[in-house]
């Protein structure tokens, strides 16, 4: 084996172990985080002033942002990744280990000098033959946490989306309420404008007049406003 080869695998070894450390300093990054595991912006899901939301588009952005959908889905993740995991002690087992070694020595002569240099490498391979049945433990049980979370997952899906149902015709009610009201008031409001021209010459009393307008304050109160 060559110092090159070496030295990459000793390098790959380095990076495979630096691995989890990066990504457990970008779990840390709040910057970093996805939809559902922070609070998105309005203009991150295409909501900027003036656009409309529709039935379709809230439903897409709940199950994209919705925070129990995002942890349903990162249990299931992590679920998924303990059942391939366990399926590795299935496979064959690789051990690469190297070693270089240099030295210099000088010689018994003035301006001579001699250079040692060893290189040591070792493969090993482990197959798993029997383990008292542990590993086909180990690998059902994760198999049946995997469909477990994938079960929450749906769940939370459809949570979400009836919640998301839900408010969406809440608020269409409401705003429908709101036009009948303003309607109202319109309509009371001529009324009023009408007795008030009969008061003014005389074919109505004023108790009429301040009969209409108590009326008309009163729905007027009665009407929700818009904000």
């Amino acid at each position: 084996m060559t110092l090159r080869s070496i030295v990459c695998a000793a390098l790959l070894s380095s990076a495979g172990a630096c691995a989890p450390i990066e990504a457990a300093r970008r779990a840390q990054d709040p910057a970093s985080a996805s939809p559902g595991e922070r609070t998105v912006r309005a203009e991150e899901v295409g909501l900027g002033p003036g656009s409309v939301l529709t039935l379709e588009r809230a439903v897409e952005i709940a199950l994209s942002s919705h925070p129990s959908v995002a942890l349903a889905r990162a249990r299931a993740d992590a679920a998924e990744t303990r059942v391939r995991e366990a399926a590795a002690g299935y496979l064959p087992q690789l051990d690469l280990s190297g070693s270089f070694d240099a030295g210099k020595s000088w010689a018994d002569s003035p301006g001579e000098d001699s250079s040692n240099k060893s290189f040591r490498a070792s493969l090993g391979i482990s197959q798993l033959l029997f383990d008292f049945g542990k590993t086909p433990a180990l690998a059902r049980q994760a198999a049946e946490e995997h469909l477990a979370a994938l079960s929450d997952l749906r769940a939370s899906r459809v949570d979400a989306v009836f919640n998301v149902r839900q408010a969406f015709y809440n608020v269409l009610k409401q705003q429908e309420l709101l036009r009948v009201g303003e309607e109202t008031v319109r309509q009371f409001q001529k009324r009023l404008e009408r007795v008030e021209g009969f008061v003014a010459v005389g074919s109505r009393v004023r108790y009429d007049l301040t009969k209409a307008q108590v009326v008309v304050l009163l729905v007027a109160r009665g009407t929700p406003k818009r904000s």
